[in-house]
């Protein structure tokens, strides 16, 4: 989500129903250069009315030694005043030696208004490949023997346009693992809150 790079953004045509992004970045995220390995980027987007977006988007990192990947999405989201929904298929392939990694994950969520200061959210998830870096997620690891489904639920109010709260609460349910004799891991529940201040 997070890199540094050149890109290159726009649209073609006098409508701008389709747009571009390219980058050639570091392929860092948000940390320091450390190697002379680039990732690039290449997301296209199509605006048939002012409500539907359609993307389609794939990126390539070159990595020290083996571990190269590959990612591509597909990407349809929907979006009105008091309603926005969007479904969202992801694959990224890690070229790692002896063994190719594939991970797959179909995504999709749900917002809408229920009055003009408060909205409920919901995402799910399904994360169809146990993820072998998922203990190194810092905001919520996940266990890496099995393929688990990610819910999200919850309640963003504003009491004013600059002020906000949202609790919400986050559920990992996982798969049995694909290694037999190993137990299937236990569900994980995340309260959060958040607040939100604008200025």
């Amino acid at each position: 989500s997070r890199d540094m790079g050149i890109a290159a953004v726009g649209a073609f045509g006098e409508s701008k129903k389709i747009g571009y992004h390219v980058m050639a970045g570091n392929g860092n995220s948000q940390a320091g250069e450390t190697d002379a390995k680039k990732k690039g980027y290449l997301g296209l987007r199509f605006r048939p009315t002012a409500a539907w977006a359609v993307e389609a988007y794939a990126d390539y990192e070159d990595r020290v030694g083996s571990g190269d990947r590959q990612t591509v999405h597909g990407f349809v989201g929907y979006k009105k005043e008091k309603l926005r929904a969007g479904v969202q298929y992801i694959r990224q392939l890690r070229k790692e030696t002896g063994e190719d990694i594939e991970l797959s994950i179909l995504s999709a969520f749900l917002t809408g208004a229920i009055s003009d200061k408060t909205w409920l959210f919901g995402r799910v998830d399904l994360n169809m490949d146990a993820n072998p870096g998922g203990d190194d997620i810092a905001y919520i690891p996940f266990d890496e023997s099995a393929s688990n489904t990610f819910i999200l639920v919850g309640v963003d109010y504003w009491m004013r346009e600059t002020v906000g709260f949202s609790p919400n609460v986050e559920v990992v349910v996982y798969d049995e693992p694909d290694t037999a004799g190993l137990p299937t891991p236990d569900t994980d529940v995340i309260p959060r809150f958040t607040f939100h201040f604008t200025f």
